[in-house]
């Protein structure tokens, strides 16, 4: 059980004994951590690759704000055009796994591990779950070009082999996802676990360029 901190030592001193008294913390009961996490709600972040639905839409709804200072190079009153930079940004993490006891998932390798993948492999090549420990995670970042707004709008977490193909498909597939207007995020695209799925089909307004 996790207990909470409160004002349960408030009038004691440093010498003595301490007696510890229920009655003193202001809370009768705690929960315990299986009962709070039935009352919780869904995940607001995810063990996904790719770019997340929520921070893309908190980076588009900023950036539009009347109250924001992020300059538009086309603003109308059914468009507002905002230039922006992708960029990556990435950590090394030390190879491990752990139970998600939510998601009912072991995380840790660059494929989720679920009760449908274990069955389907009762005896999994250990070679090929070696090279398939997650080793870094890299964060996407959006920076308007006026430089007044910049967010992280999605992850991926790599292994030890990732080569330039890779690289070059993941970013081509991110740059296509974030070329979307708000109104068609927040309808059309295609989410798994808040990660978008959609990629050519996304917005009608994307950039040809």
């Amino acid at each position: 059980m996790n207990l909470l901190r409160g004002p349960g030592l408030t009038g004691q001193k440093g010498a003595g004994t301490f007696s510890f008294n229920w009655k003193d913390w202001n809370f009768p009961f705690i929960p315990g951590k299986t009962t709070r996490a039935k009352y919780k709600g869904g995940y607001t972040c995810t063990t996904r690759n790719g770019i997340q639905k929520n921070l893309l839409a908190s980076f588009l709804l900023i950036s539009t704000s009347e109250k924001s200072s992020v300059c538009p190079i086309i603003s109308q009153c059914s468009l507002k055009l905002i230039p922006v930079s992708y960029a990556t940004d990435g950590m090394s993490l030390k190879p491990g796994l752990q139970f998600d006891s939510r998601l009912k998932e072991l995380v840790g390798l660059v494929f989720p591990v679920d009760l449908a993948y274990v069955q389907a492999n009762p005896k999994p090549d250990p070679q090929m779950l070696k090279t398939s420990f997650v080793t870094e995670a890299d964060a996407a970042v959006l920076t308007t070009l006026d430089g007044k707004l910049s967010l992280p709008v999605g992850t991926s977490f790599k292994g030890k082999s990732v080569t330039g193909q890779m690289v070059f498909e993941k970013v081509t597939k991110e740059v296509k996802q974030v070329q979307i207007c708000l109104r068609c995020l927040q309808i059309y695209a295609r989410q798994t676990q808040n990660v978008i799925t959609s990629v050519d089909d996304v917005c009608s307004s994307n950039c040809q360029g």
